[in-house]
């Protein structure tokens, strides 16, 4: 099986807004035999530039991107 992550945004408030959403998506990569080792996901994103200022967002990405590779 292949390992993969998931990042997502959504503009809803809280993080828990669309977990089953997330949980939807690994499901579907499994199906396709790919393992999700992590899902980095962030909520909120409402506007152009929001993700640039989440820093430990931003860390954690970058971070799971380092260990897939």
């Amino acid at each position: 099986m292949r390992t993969g992550a998931i990042v997502v945004t959504w503009g809803a408030p809280k993080p828990s807004s669309f977990e089953r959403v997330v949980e939807h998506h690994i499901n579907l990569m499994a199906w396709y035999g790919v393992a999700v080792e992590e899902a980095v996901y962030g909520s909120f994103c409402y506007e152009q530039g929001i993700i640039a200022s989440d820093e430990e967002g931003l860390k954690k990405a970058f971070d799971s991107g380092k260990r897939l590779v």
